[in-house]
């Protein structure tokens, strides 16, 4: 595969339009028990466009202005501190460089290919699980202060955020997994069409 940044052709622009309002539109319609497309869109964005860049402001471009809308950055800085707020958006284009070491990874079959994106998409949940938890601890809201400064609060702030973390396993994996194979097949059938036109074109000749 070259690791030089894709070509945008109309198609392209179409998807990063289409997968943009699939994350703005969940995101609005209040957050669907943390069902949300975020990770699984930045992960497939910069394997698919081969840049953390354009998978980066995708992110951005979804939690921003649905942010602005739901009222959440007016909450900024008042009873929810900038950290949280920061780490929190970090957190979710950590799968943007995961993304770009799919485009690293040797050509292999597609059970180890998938393989990888299982264990990325995984991966992408257990971090934004340990760093927000550990934001959300390490500077609690005025007000919210659940957790004493000390490791055993720590790991109160990390047992009380398991059961919340069901939900983004199963939508990065499961939308991670639709994004690979909606594309694995459509490229598998474009190769037949252009093997089979090259076939032909042989024949004639």
């Amino acid at each position: 595969m070259n690791d030089d940044q894709r070509k945008f052709t109309g198609i392209d622009w179409l998807l990063l339009c289409g997968m943009v309002a699939l994350g703005a539109s969940m995101r609005m319609i209040g957050d669907v028990a943390n069902l949300q497309p975020i990770a699984a869109i930045a992960l497939f964005a910069a394997f698919y466009y081969r840049s953390a860049l354009i998978a980066s402001l995708m992110v951005l471009a979804v939690m921003i202005p649905t942010a602005w809308f739901s009222g959440e950055l007016s909450m900024v800085g008042i009873g929810y501190p900038w950290p949280i707020f920061l780490l929190t958006y970090a957190s979710l284009l950590i799968p943007a460089a995961f993304g770009r070491y799919l485009l690293k990874r040797p050509d292999g079959t597609p059970f180890r290919f998938f393989g990888t994106v299982v264990g990325l998409s995984l991966s992408n949940s257990l971090l934004f699980f340990a760093i927000t938890n550990f934001a959300f601890w390490k500077f609690q809201p005025i007000g919210l202060e659940l957790y004493p400064h000390s490791l055993a609060g720590l790991g109160q702030a990390y047992i009380a955020g398991l059961p919340f973390l069901k939900a983004p396993l199963i939508a990065d994996l499961v939308f991670s997994l639709f994004f690979f194979s909606t594309w694995y097949l459509i490229s598998i059938r474009a190769a037949q069409k252009s093997t089979a036109k090259a076939m032909l074109t042989g024949d004639r000749k």
